[in-house]
């Protein structure tokens, strides 16, 4: 039954896969990303999984219904949330000298982020928001680029950005989260060139497949960056043997360990946090614990049967991934929960086309996507709380954000979003 469920998984994703490659632009919507993370990333842990005697196959029935039910069901928001009218008037950035010059900013503040992770006594929660300030900057740049006036300014930001998200991507850490933002960013900023149009669906399609043979061997890379280590195996002969490891030294398959398990004990013992642990993760994020104490910021965060036991099933090292956080939350109901993020998802998408400020929104959810999926359902939440908490006040208190009236007898192929 297990291997039925997880050909049902393979064809599902597969299908979208297809589906979103043949329409325009589909291999920046959401529903191809999560199809590329769950047959590039998840699978191989689903088969080491299922062929190794160390885990418990019967765990997998309730954890692949999850999963099936996920994928489909924010596939399916997403089309719902593309469906959305578009409104009279429309949030868009204001292309001035301001917003360039508070980018540029940004990008130095992210600079500092190397600072930080070079020390392992530093904060990381610090030095992970100032990152994000680089993210952003990036993210900003790159709309600059299409549609505002040649600036040095601008690519100077661009290329200070650049040069720090590619710092964590390829010399600090081997982040492959990092990795995949900066190459999809790139990709979705030279999709609007026509000269590119045609082409950067099949580059996209490559990165996803190039990411999931290298993505065997992270570990391997990691060691190398950080001490030099010389590689063993080669990237295609862990990516083959990933599908079928032994399980006994619990690698790749141990995230989906960790989903199984922690489905099977919320089910077993009707144990959930009912959405709290979203809770526990701001409190983690932006509760600063050197301002009130770290008594006070244990205090503030929710424990129950559930959330003690995480840390014996991580280690602080692995994830519980997306479908079992849900789970935790939702039950066997968590596929509305996927459903609601696939709305907000595609409903983002839709406005992308005809405001500046959601599709700079749109390049900085979406690049995080995989982690919804494979890590957990807060890392979705705290990058919108992250952008809400600190990004789009300053937008709004330097005057970046204006509203654009829309022209309804205009057909919505003309009004939207064309480089000049």
């Amino acid at each position: 039954m297990s291997a039925i469920l997880i050909w049902i998984y393979v064809l599902l994703n597969l299908f979208f896969i297809v589906r979103y490659f043949r329409l325009k632009n589909g291999t920046f919507q959401a529903p191809f990303l999560m199809a590329g993370v769950s047959l590039g990333v998840l699978l191989p842990q689903l088969t080491t999984y299922y062929l190794s005697p160390v885990y418990d196959n019967e765990l997998l029935y309730l954890l692949l219904f999850v999963m099936i039910t996920g994928n489909a069901s924010f596939a399916y928001g997403f089309e719902r949330g593309k469906s959305k009218a578009i409104p009279k008037s429309i949030t868009t950035l204001n292309m001035g000298d301001t917003l360039v010059y508070l980018n540029l900013f940004f990008a130095v503040l992210g600079c500092l982020s190397v600072l930080i992770y070079r020390n392992d006594d530093s904060d990381f929660v610090i030095g992970a928001f100032l990152k994000a300030f680089a993210q952003f900057s990036f993210f900003t740049s790159l709309i600059l680029v299409v549609y505002y006036k040649r600036n040095t300014f601008v690519y100077l930001a661009l290329i200070l950005s650049f040069a720090t998200i590619f710092n964590f991507a390829f010399l600090v850490k081997g982040s492959r989260s990092d990795s995949l933002l900066l190459g999809l960013a790139i990709l979705f900023f030279l999709n609007f060139y026509k000269a590119f149009n045609k082409k950067v669906k099949y580059f996209t399609l490559g990165m996803f497949l190039f990411g999931a043979v290298f993505s065997a061997s992270i570990t391997m890379i990691r060691n190398y960056i950080k001490d030099g280590e010389a590689f063993g195996d080669s990237f295609y002969e862990n990516f083959t043997e990933s599908f079928s490891e032994d399980g006994t030294e619990q690698t790749l398959g141990m995230d989906i360990a960790n989903a199984a398990k922690g489905i099977a004990y919320c089910w077993e013992n009707m144990e959930y946090d009912y959405g709290l642990q979203l809770w526990n993760g701001f409190v983690y994020n932006f509760v600063p614990k050197r301002l009130v104490g770290e008594e006070i910021k244990n205090a503030l965060t929710y424990e129950n049967g559930y959330t003690q036991k995480l840390p014996t099933w991580t280690h602080g090292v692995t994830t519980m991934t997306g479908y079992a956080s849900a789970f935790a939350s939702f039950s066997v109901f968590s596929f509305l929960f996927f459903f609601a993020v696939g709305y907000i998802y595609g409903w983002i998408w839709k406005y992308s086309a005809y405001s500046t400020y959601y599709l700079l929104l749109y390049f900085w959810q979406v690049t995080w996507l995989h982690a919804f999926f494979s890590h957990g359902m807060q890392l979705f939440f705290g990058r919108l709380e992250s952008f809400f908490i600190f990004l789009f006040p300053i937008l709004i208190i330097f005057g970046c954000l204006r509203q654009r009236k829309m022209v309804a007898k205009k057909s919505a192929r003309s009004l939207q979003l064309t480089t000049q």
